[in-house]
This record gives structure tokens, C-alpha cells and sequence, in this order.
């Protein structure tokens, strides 16, 4: 028995984004693009005329709708993918969600709101329960759920499993925006990089922010977001598990060398970090700021960052595995 499948409005439908979301669910087994919309500009063409259709072939059963106002009054869909400017988001997702619509969103507006799932369904789908809490504290039958920022979203599915294990406390990331991400008809060419834009304004902050939501645990109707952004150390990993300059000797009197990000850290901090993220007693603690060394770039002399050496030594009997068995 085949059960029909679920009509679907996408709204900002003839920007890049829309056009992604009408691709991805083209021939889509429970859903189905019933209804597309934009701005006034486009309203009342079809699809196919509205649209500078950018990737492969346009879906024959999309070109031929007509393009409605983003208007919950207008649109009758149950779903919508909102593939909205931030601009207008956030006047136009919430009248959706309170027509009893439920909202899909690519926008950057709500992704931080406490009672919106901000969600990689890989990674904490569970925090799609927060919709009962959003529509109690909203008065709406709807509801909001936002996507996270590109970035945000390949770095984090990278870091889950080592999060989920070893618990992430820091991350360095250099990300570019492909050109193709400025929209069409793109940016000017003396902002290209070859094929990147090397910078594009607020990307920083979503890859700070995103990532400690989505790694936040559920604390009844709300999420503990985790502290990334706080740089405390990270353990150096080696195939042995126990490494110093001496590793015979240090292996058996139970040390664990770290390098400690920032300098600030304190004794107490090390030792507190440690315990908590390897569930393990740390007897003491010694450290050692390590000298800073030259660096060469290009015909430029200067010098790495300086950083700090913590030497762990564990309870008696007690070590820490990177790696199962290892």
C-alpha cells in the first residue's frame, strides 16, 4: 500500500537555496513540492520564468506552479522549507509556525533561541523534543527548526564521534566559502580567491556558537549548551598512551604529558580538566612554559605561539586510553 506523500511550500524558492531544496526533494518518497514562493517580483509567473534555474535539469512538476506570495494565508502546505534572507525570516517564519505550519529553516535567525532544535539529525536528533516546550511558550500549534551554518554543520559531524568519546573542549578551524555560496550572480571578482571568498563577515561566530548547541545535552525543556569556545588544553596523542622524554621511567610512575592552550590555565584547572574529561585521580600537577620558536613566512621572521607543558601524574594503578586497548 502506498501512503501519498507529503506536500511541501518552499518559500524563497527562486534563490540558490530554494532551488537546493527543490533538487534535493525532487522525486522525494514522502514529500512533495506542492506549492513555491518568493517575492513580489515573482509572483504570479510561473516557476520556470521566475527562476535562473542554476544546476542540472529543472523538475517538470516544480516549473510549472505558480509562484505565491510568502504568506501563510496563501500557502496551504503543512511543511515548509524556508529558504528565506535573514532579512525576512524572522518576520515570516514566526507567522508560519503560528498558522499551525511547521517550519523548516535554513535561516540563521532562530538557530539560537533556546526552544528551537538546532538540529544535524545524526548527531542530537533528541532535541527535537524541545517543540512541546516551543509551542507552550509560543502559543503556536507550529513549530521552528533550524539547520546549522555549512561549516558549522561538516565540522561538527566530524567532531561528534571524537566528542562522543573523548569529549571535544577546543577546536581550530580555517574555513573559506566556495563562490558559489555568495548566490547568484555572485560577488565581485577582486573579492575571489581563486575559487574562495577568504573571508565572509559574522561565519566566525556561527562556527563558534553552533557547535556547543548542538553537542548541548537535554536538561528537561531546555539544552545545556557545551563551552567550546573556552580554551583550556588538549592531550597530545600518541600510540603509546603514556609519553614523556623518559617513557620507560614515566610510564611507570603514571604521567601523562599535556600541551596547555592557554597560558592562563592554573595548576587547579589542569588538574580539574583532566579528571573530569578521563574520569581518572590526578595526584598532582607540574607545568613548564615552553620558549617560543621562530617561524618563517614568506621573507617574514617571527614566532610560533608560546604555549605551556603540563606533566599529570595519576593515582597508582590508574591511565589513560585514547583509544580502547591502546
Amino acid at each position: 500500500m502506498t501512503h501519498a506523500r507529503i506536500p511541501v511550500a518552499i518559500l524563497g524558492a527562486t534563490g540558490a537555496v530554494g532551488q537546493t531544496f527543490i533538487r534535493l526533494l525532487a522525486g522525494h518518497p514522502w514529500f512533495r513540492v506542492a506549492e513555491v514562493a518568493a517575492s513580489e517580483r515573482s509572483v504570479g509567473k510561473s516557476y520556470a520564468a521566475a527562476t535562473r534555474w542554476i544546476e542540472g535539469p529543472l523538475p517538470a512538476e516544480v516549473a510549472l506552479l505558480d509562484v505565491q506570495p510568502c504568506d501563510p494565508a496563501t500557502l496551504t502546505s503543512p511543511v515548509v522549507f524556508s529558504a528565506l534572507d535573514s532579512a525576512a525570516a524572522g518576520d515570516l517564519e514566526p507567522a508560519f509556525a503560528r498558522a499551525g505550519r511547521f517550519v523548516l529553516s535554513n535561516a540563521k535567525n532562530f538557530r539560537m533561541e533556546a526552544d528551537v532544535p538546532l538540529v544535524i539529525p545524526e548527531v542530537n536528533a533528541a532535541h527535537l523534543s524541545l517543540l512541546g516546550t516551543q509551542r507552550a511558550a509560543r502559543g503556536w500549534n507550529g513549530a521552528i527548526v533550524t539547520n546549522a551554518n555549512c561549516a558549522a554543520t561538516m565540522a561538527t559531524m566530524a567532531m561528534a564521534p571524537l566528542h562522543e568519546r573523548f569529549g571535544v573542549r577546543t577546536v581550530f578551524a580555517a574555513t573559506m566559502q566556495a563562490v558559489s555560496g555568495a548566490g547568484y550572480p555572485g560577488v565581485p571578482s577582486l573579492d575571489i580567491l581563486g575559487n574562495v571568498i577568504p573571508y565572509i563577515g559574522d561565519e566566525e561566530p556561527k562556527i563558534e556558537s553552533e557547535p556547543g548547541k548542538i553537542f548541548g545535552k537535554l536538561a528537561g525543556n531546555r539544552v545545556e549548551v557545551l563551552d567550546i569556545a573556552v580554551v583550556t588544553l588538549f592531550p597530545e596523542f600518541f600510540r603509546a598512551t603514556l609519553e614523556t622524554s623518559i617513557p620507560g621511567r614515566a610510564a611507570a610512575k603514571g604521567l601523562v604529558r599535556y600541551r596547555v592552550v592557554d597560558l592562563r590555565a592554573t595548576k587547579p584547572e589542569i588538574r580539574s580538566a583532566v579528571e573530569q574529561l578521563f574520569s581518572v585521580k590526578v595526584l598532582d600537577v607540574h607545568t613548564l612554559r615552553m620558549s617560543r620558536k621562530t617561524r618563517r613566512v614568506g621573507k617574514t621572521m617571527g614566532y610560533k605561539p608560546q604555549w605551556k607543558k603540563a606533566i599529570v601524574r595519576l593515582a597508582e594503578g590508574q591511565r589513560i586510553e585514547f583509544f580502547e586497548g591502546v
